[in-house]
């Protein structure tokens, strides 16, 4: 994986994504993720995820986003932050406190998009 997002961003790429709402990479750990941050960091690049478990941990979920992209030292990109039904009523609200910490020491560049 490591040598083929080598070649993507050699070949102007702008990072990776990852699906962990997905079955297929659900499994994936943080460490798994991270694990291109070298070859990442050196290209600027960036990771966009679309999280896992927005359904019952949408917080923890945007805080793992967050632990990732600052361990391999990249901008992050969460994808839909909305949580799904079902989680806890202040999800919203602490999926976007997660974000602010992040992005208030200005040591990482967070952002996001919803949709309706």
């Amino acid at each position: 994986m490591v040598r083929l997002l080598e070649q993507d961003l050699d070949e102007g790429g702008f990072g990776y994504s990852t699906g962990l709402e997905h079955a297929t990479e659900r499994v994936c750990s943080t460490d798994e993720i991270g694990g291109s941050s070298p070859c990442h960091r050196a290209a600027g690049g960036m990771y966009a995820s679309h999280t896992r478990n927005r359904e019952a941990h949408a917080a923890e979920a945007v805080e793992e986003a967050v632990r990732t992209a600052a361990g391999a030292e990249v901008r992050l990109q969460v994808s839909h932050l909305i949580p799904r039904a079902g989680g806890p009523p202040d999800a919203l609200e602490r999926c976007i406190e997660a974000i602010d910490r992040a992005s208030a020491g200005g040591n990482l560049d967070v952002s996001f998009d919803i949709h309706t």
